[in-house]
């Protein structure tokens, strides 16, 4: 079985991203999950939607695995230590530029790399190798506690993600498959994300009260926050595609979920991944 490289220990990333920029983070994700409890109180059933890629998961680590897996099969000892200068965490949505920063100019090489990335990246196998956002379990679960439906709507697809998203989620310790969840994913590969998403919104608005919304794509935020008008839209400062437009002026920027609790979760919820 194929080693799971994990370059960067997920607390000493948490440390530096708590440093930049947790006053504002802090300060939403509290209102978020005051708003969550007194929607409760009241009677309502709060909706909150996180997408998953860029919002709750760095897939950098998946794509760093595939492409040392690649340079361990062919021996090439240079190469692999390229990679390994890799930072899963920046990794650019364009994943070839990485590859290039790495050291890493060989058209050829870079051919066949990402001929490999691209085979193994969307399917169940390696979802595995992803590393969620500091905070993100332990503030998704204070928000299933106080009564929140929790929907993770995503890009994803069903034929060849649903196992390994299902189990990514359970295994990291988020509320998947059980009552105040819900997981939307699109039924084919292919299909536009963008407009996915976009049909999905009036199944959700069905559901409840959409309090909060979170993001990695400017397009998919801004989307949700103009369909959501009231609500806290939040965009994750992770990767996105180029040439994306502009954030609205209403949406909140963030880079994790650390927040001081006022709510404790369940005693059954894992804890943050060391």
């Amino acid at each position: 079985m194929a080693k799971k490289y994990h370059i960067l220990p997920i607390l000493l990333i948490a440390a530096a991203l708590l440093a930049a920029g947790s006053v504002a983070a802090d300060t939403v994700l509290s209102d978020i999950l005051e708003k969550a409890g007194k929607a409760h109180r009241e009677g309502a059933l709060p909706v909150v939607i996180f997408d998953l890629d860029g919002t709750l998961f760095y897939t950098g680590f998946r794509s760093k695995q595939i492409f040392l897996e690649y340079v361990h099969d062919q021996g090439d000892t240079i190469l692999e230590n390229k990679v390994n200068s890799i930072d899963p965490v920046t990794m650019k949505y364009r994943v070839r530029k990485s590859l290039i920063e790495s050291g890493i100019t060989d058209s050829t090489v870079l051919k066949a790399i990402i001929d490999s990335w691209r085979t193994k990246f969307f399917s169940d196998d390696y979802l595995k190798y992803d590393e969620h956002l500091p905070g993100s379990v332990k503030f998704i679960n204070a928000l299933h506690d106080s009564g929140t439906l929790i929907i993770y709507l995503t890009g994803r697809d069903v034929p060849g993600m649903l196992l390994g998203t299902t189990a990514s989620l359970q295994e990291h310790g988020f509320p998947v498959g059980i009552a105040g969840t819900e997981l939307i994913m699109k039924p084919e590969r292919y299909m536009k994300t963008y407009l996915f998403k976009k049909r999905t919104l009036s199944h959700i608005e069905k559901l409840g009260a959409v309090i909060a919304v979170f993001e990695n794509e400017p397009e998919n935020i801004n989307l949700l926050a103009e369909r959501f008008s009231s609500v806290r839209a939040c965009f994750l400062e992770t990767q996105h595609k180029p040439n994306a437009p502009q954030v609205n002026e209403n949406v909140h920027y963030m880079k994790h979920y650390l927040v001081n609790l006022p709510v404790q979760p369940t005693e059954g919820h894992m804890q943050e991944a060391e």
